[in-house]
C-alpha cells in the first residue's frame, strides 16, 4: 500500500478537480495519437507507476504527491498544455542506482540508458545506439526549465504536451518555435513518460522526436550533433524503436513533446 484511506480519498479528490480543469483542454486529440491513448494520466497513478518500476518504496512519502497536486491546482494549465507529466528526477535515479558517477552531463547519460534498459524490459525496445549515449555522442540542448520550487525534489512534475501542438515539424523547426515558457523533451524525460503511458506508441505510424537532445550519429569523428532520437515503430508496427532523425526531417506522423513552465 502507498496510500493509508483517507489520504488517498484526499488525493483522489485533488485529482478529479484537476481532471475536470484538464479535460477542456484535452479534449479533440486528434489525429496525432492512437486511439488508445486518452491524455496524461493522473499525477499520482503517474507515480505509483514510476515508483513500481525503479524500486522507488524507501523514498515515496505522500507529503510530495501532495506538494505536486496541491502546485498543479494552483498553477492550473498554460495555453498548449494538455495535462501533468511526472519524471523522477535524474539524481533520485543516479543515487539509487550509481552514486558515484560525477558530472551533471555524464549522470544523464547514464540515467537515460538506465530508463532505456527499463522501456526494454517492459516493451522490447530495439535500440540502435545501445553503448553509444554517452556524453561525447548525446547532450541536452537546454537545461529543462522545471520549475526552480522543485530542486532536490526525487519526483517532477511539469505541465506538457505528448505532441499534436508539434505535429509534422521537423526537430529544427519544432526548437525554433518554442518560446520561453515552453521546452523541448529529451530522451530520458520521454522515456519515463512511455513507462507510463505505452498506449502513445501502440501500433500506427506514430512517432515520438525528443527534441530536447541533441545526437551524433558519426562514429571515429567529430560529433555534429544534427540528430534527434526518436521512439516509433518500424515499418509494419513490429518492432518499437529507439532511432535518430535528421533535424531537417518532417513527417505528418512526427510529433514533439514539450514541457511548460509554471
Amino acid at each position: 500500500m502507498f496510500f493509508e484511506s483517507n489520504d488517498f480519498a484526499v488525493l483522489t479528490q485533488r485529482r478529479l478537480n484537476l481532471k475536470e480543469e484538464a479535460s477542456s483542454t484535452n479534449s479533440g486529440l486528434g489525429d496525432a495519437y492512437p486511439p488508445e491513448y486518452c491524455g496524461l494520466k493522473p499525477i499520482e497513478e503517474q507515480v505509483r507507476r514510476l515508483t513500481e518500476i525503479f524500486g522507488l518504496n524507501s523514498l515515496w512519502h505522500v507529503p510530495v504527491l501532495e506538494a505536486m497536486l496541491a502546485n498543479a491546482a494552483r498553477h492550473g494549465l498554460p495555453a498548449g498544455a494538455e495535462g501533468w507529466g511526472v519524471i523522477p528526477s535524474v539524481d533520485a535515479l543516479m543515487e539509487k542506482f550509481i552514486p558515484n558517477i560525477r558530472g551533471a552531463e555524464v549522470r544523464y547519460c547514464h540515467a537515460t540508458n538506465l530508463v532505456l534498459e527499463m522501456l526494454d524490459e517492459e516493451f522490447s525496445l530495439n535500440n540502435y545506439f545501445a553503448g553509444r549515449l554517452i556524453a561525447e555522442n548525446l547532450r541536452r540542448n537546454d537545461i529543462r526549465k522545471f520549475s526552480p520550487d522543485q530542486a532536490g525534489c526525487i519526483w517532477l512534475a511539469f505541465p506538457m504536451q505528448f505532441g499534436a501542438l508539434r505535429q509534422g515539424s521537423s526537430v529544427r523547426e519544432v526548437r525554433s518555435a518554442l518560446g520561453q515558457k515552453e521546452f523541448g523533451l529529451g530522451v530520458f524525460e520521454t522515456a519515463c513518460l512511455l513507462l507510463t503511458h505505452p498506449e502513445r506508441l501502440l501500433g500506427g505510424p506514430f512517432v515520438v522526436d525528443c527534441v530536447g537532445d541533441e545526437f551524433s550519429t558519426t562514429q571515429n569523428a567529430e560529433p555534429d550533433f544534427d540528430s534527434a532520437l526518436s521512439f516509433g515503430f518500424s515499418v509494419g508496427g513490429r518492432r518499437f524503436e529507439l532511432f535518430a532523425n535528421t533535424d531537417s526531417t518532417r513527417h505528418p506522423a512526427y510529433s514533439a513533446p514539450t514541457g511548460f513552465v509554471v
